[in-house]
């Protein structure tokens, strides 16, 4: 998944949980736009389902999956667009 700057050209997918120690603290982030938060939270969450997979497989391995969590930020976030 690509998100589009402002200027229409594609920017690189990034991780967020590199920059955000929760979902909490991005949904808070004022320096971010509305629109670049829950962009980063629809991302944590595409990865968070993933990693649940994962583990309902027996493939775990990587962090606690925190999909609740992202996903009630997420609805905070869209709430206030």
């Amino acid at each position: 998944m690509e998100t589009q700057k402002e200027s229409g050209g594609p920017t690189p997918q990034v991780d967020p949980t590199t920059h955000y120690a929760t979902p909490e603290a991005l949904a808070q982030d004022d320096a971010l736009s509305l629109e670049r938060r829950r962009v980063l939270l629809e991302q944590w969450a595409l990865d968070a389902r993933a990693q649940a997979r994962a583990t309902s497989e027996n493939m775990g391995g990587g962090p606690e999956p925190m999909l609740d969590r992202v996903l009630r930020a997420l609805g905070r976030v869209r709430a206030r667009q």
